[in-house]
């Protein structure tokens, strides 16, 4: 078996990773847990609502300063997703956080699921400043 360099590696990211729109989602499902298969749509009915203490999705893309080259591959600077509760009485109620892409061919928006991970328990954001962080990190290597 043949191993791809380094450079081939990073050229394959790049192809995988720059020039896309990434947003990332807070989700409810009362605990029950979506499967990797889970759709778009599936997954967009259990949003938390936006405005909800101040929810809204957050968007992020990939430059090429954030691909780092390591031994047989590359991994990704890491991107942190931080929902902040604005301080009004609606909480921000959770139990999965989700990437999609956001894809947009001739002003017609999709999306496609990139990642769905529940967390095992239900969070609640209720106060003014009280926070959610998601660390956001990739790695390709070779195998």
């Amino acid at each position: 078996m043949a191993l791809l360099s380094t450079a081939e590696i990073r050229k394959q990211a790049e192809r995988i990773l720059l020039n896309r729109t990434f947003q990332c989602l807070l989700l409810n499902n009362n605990g029950v847990a979506f499967d990797a298969s889970a759709s778009y749509a599936s997954i967009a009915a259990k949003e938390v609502a936006l405005g909800d203490g101040g929810y809204s999705r957050l968007e992020f893309t990939y430059t090429s300063t954030d691909i780092e080259d390591i031994v047989a591959g590359i991994v990704t600077k890491t991107k942190r997703a931080v929902f902040i509760h604005d301080g009004s009485v609606n909480p921000i109620v959770y139990d999965h956080f989700a990437i999609v892409e956001k894809i947009v061919v001739n002003s017609v928006t999709s999306y496609s699921v990139v990642a769905v991970q529940p967390l095992g328990v239900t969070a609640r954001l209720s106060t003014g400043g009280e926070e959610a962080q998601f660390v956001i990190n990739g790695r390709h290597k070779n195998l």
